[in-house]
């Protein structure tokens, strides 16, 4: 269970650093249609919609970065912990406290 935690710590602080350098490269259209998607979920739907949501602003902020290694190292991340976002995403209502 440790080692969960220390990854999704880990991802948290590569993240705010990808999103720092991201913010001001972000494509708007792309941010607009994710803003769009966020707005539209609802508690009705599948789990799925919300994880692949997810997974597609986690996406944005890491491809839109600039920095290619932090990019590798990000999506190395993700990868270990593909399964940790599937079970978060099955909880909806985490998101409210985003809003």
């Amino acid at each position: 269970m440790k080692i969960c935690i220390y990854t999704i710590e880990l991802r948290v602080i590569l993240e705010k650093a990808a999103l720092r350098q991201s913010c001001h490269l972000i494509d708007e259209q792309s941010l607009r249609t994710l803003e769009q998607d966020l707005q539209a979920l609802t508690p009705e739907d599948k789990p799925e919609s919300y994880f692949d949501t997810d997974r597609r602003l986690h996406d944005l902020v890491i491809g839109s970065c600039g920095n290619k290694r932090l990019r590798h190292i990000l999506r190395a991340l993700n990868g270990q912990i593909e399964q940790f976002r599937r079970i978060s995403s099955r909880q909806p209502e985490r998101l409210k406290q985003y809003a």
